[in-house]
């Protein structure tokens, strides 16, 4: 699952077989996001956005990369220029929102938290997002209640644990959180994929638990 150098050999071989595909470029500057290869990938999503500037999934993926390099002001700056194409595409405003978390901007991250779950009604990554956002914003409460929707939905469907360890972060409770992520390792979830980057994760990067977790995956740590 995580076999990043093989991955790696993939992604080559394919945009050398036909380098005008985007999507390819475009996933292969997610792979080396993870790896923390921010340089290269910034090559990569604009070597997509070259091919197609107007594919929206190139543009979110534009401000993703951004967010996980910590370049916000850059990543709002893209954000903006994208929303100009359709100003309701949530992906855009789910990495707007996790932006402005990261600057402090709470009640900005709190709006745009709202677009993505209104266009994905009770959906996971709406609700994990905007709990996120509201318990950055100190309304803890607002945030529990979203924690406690996702925990009676995961007794009728699959809810990532990674999405819990999210907002156990935000809520500050730090061991549960770490409880979650090993979790996520046994449900082999893609999105440890960005543990090395995620910058939401950096209240757990000191601890051990999270370092072990690191060399299982074989990501920098």
């Amino acid at each position: 699952l995580y076999d990043w150098a093989g991955s790696e050999v993939e992604y080559k071989r394919a945009i050398e077989l036909n380098p005008s595909y985007s999507i390819e470029h475009r996933t292969y500057a997610a792979l080396l996001v993870a790896l923390g290869r921010h340089d290269e990938a910034w090559e990569q999503i604009n070597q997509a956005m070259r091919t197609d500037p107007l594919s929206l999934p190139n543009n979110a993926e534009v401000v993703r990369t951004l967010y996980y390099a910590r370049d916000y002001n850059h990543a709002i700056e893209q954000a903006h220029k994208g929303l100009q194409l359709d100003p309701d595409y949530y992906r855009i405003h789910f990495w707007l929102a996790r932006v402005y978390a990261q600057k402090g901007m709470h009640p900005e991250a709190v709006v745009e938290g709202e677009k993505v779950l209104q266009a994905m009604p009770d959906s996971t990554v709406g609700l994990t997002e905007l709990a996120y956002s509201l318990a950055s914003n100190g309304r803890q409460a607002d945030a529990r209640t979203l924690l406690q929707r996702l925990q009676e939905k995961s007794k009728q469907a699959f809810v990532p644990a990674y999405n819990f360890a999210i907002i156990h972060i935000a809520l500050n409770q730090k061991d549960q959180a770490l409880q979650d992520l090993q979790k996520a390792y046994d449900e082999k979830d893609w999105a440890l994929m960005v543990l090395a980057v995620e910058p939401r994760l950096d209240p757990l990067r000191s601890d051990p638990r999270f370092k072990t977790l690191l060399r299982k995956i074989g990501l920098p740590i």
